[in-house]
């Protein structure tokens, strides 16, 4: 303002000079040139010029706009602390601080591999940047690890089914359960097709092959006997008969042998007597006693003699070669 003024001002100072320069000259030998008034230039030069006013109200829109910016400066809300760092900590925990930074607090949640459940996983705007009061401040509080369907692997080998659920994203255990086909897998926890967090375990259920138990003893046992003890250890029994001087139906051998580990369910072989081989008893009738043993003991009997007394027909007991007859048993 102060400037418009002095441009405004200076036609009147050239006016003034001018006086004084008149009044110095002598005033005898020039007369003094006519004062020309400030209305009459205006007349003359068509009116006063516009470029002073311009400037003027520029200065004037300049300062109204400065005043503005302060006014809202000193009047508005003020920057407040850097926005803290809330990522990793509680989310009641990270509210708090916000709240006590005159903040906003807005919560979202999501699924996070990094952070558990109820953990902030992610912020915004992010540590560092100035808010003023009564902004918001957005954290994302953790769901924990997004949900995967876990793959079926019911009756698959146990390296397999390991294979499958490792790709997937979760750590199988391996858990032993009685059963007849080895390494074979009978059901997961949690069951195929269900959803499970990333990372978690799951329990494998893994059969164990047949149960190996002690083959007992039944050598020299009758067969029946030998049959019901090997059931009861859990084995079957696959009998053969065998020409044998042991008496009959008595077990000779067996195969695996007594004591070793087979499986429950398998089978063990008996061989049993039949018996000693049936052979014709000689007829050694008339013999003497000296024939008759030599005869059956040839034929494979052992022989026993028991002297008895007889009577015989009248000639014979004049007879010089006669002699008491002997019975003869074998077995």
């Amino acid at each position: 303002m102060d400037a418009a003024t002095q441009v405004l001002r200076r036609p009147a100072t050239a006016a003034a000079a001018a006086t004084a320069a008149t009044m110095i000259a002598p005033s005898a030998a020039v007369p003094p040139p006519p004062i020309v008034e400030e209305e009459e230039v205006q007349e003359e030069g068509g009116g006063r010029p516009l470029w002073p006013w311009l400037l003027a109200a520029a200065f004037v829109i300049a300062a109204v706009v400065a005043g503005f910016f302060v006014w809202q400066e000193l009047s508005g809300p003020k920057a407040t602390q850097p926005v803290g760092l809330y990522q990793g900590e509680a989310v009641a925990q990270a509210e708090q601080q916000i709240q006590a930074a005159n903040l906003v607090s807005t919560v979202k949640h999501g699924p996070s591999t990094k952070y558990k459940q109820g953990i902030v996983y992610k912020q915004d705007p992010a540590a560092g940047e100035k808010l003023a009061k009564g902004d918001t401040v957005t954290i994302w509080s953790s769901t924990g690890p997004p949900k995967v369907a876990v793959p079926d692997v019911k009756g698959e080998p146990w390296s397999q089914a390991q294979q499958e659920l490792t790709n997937a994203g979760f750590v199988p255990v391996e858990h032993i359960v009685p059963g007849d086909t080895k390494n074979q897998v009978t059901a997961t926890d949690p069951a195929g097709g269900q959803k499970a967090p990333k990372g978690s375990k799951v329990r494998v259920n893994v059969m164990s092959g047949p149960q190996q138990v002690a083959v007992p003893s039944v050598v020299g046992d009758s067969l029946a006997t030998a049959t019901a003890a090997l059931h009861n250890a859990g084995f079957n029994v696959n009998p053969t008969a065998q020409d044998s001087n042991a008496p009959q139906y008595q077990v000779i051998h067996q195969n695996p042998a007594p004591g070793s580990q087979e499986p429950k369910g398998s089978s063990v072989d008996v061989t049993f007597s039949n018996g000693p081989p049936q052979v014709s008893v000689p007829d050694v009738v008339g013999y003497t006693s000296q024939q008759a043993v030599q005869a059956l003991e040839s034929a494979g009997f052992k022989v026993q003699q028991q002297t008895l007394s007889v009577s015989v027909p009248e000639p014979e007991q004049h007879r010089p070669d006669a002699e008491p007859r002997r019975r003869l048993a074998g077995a």
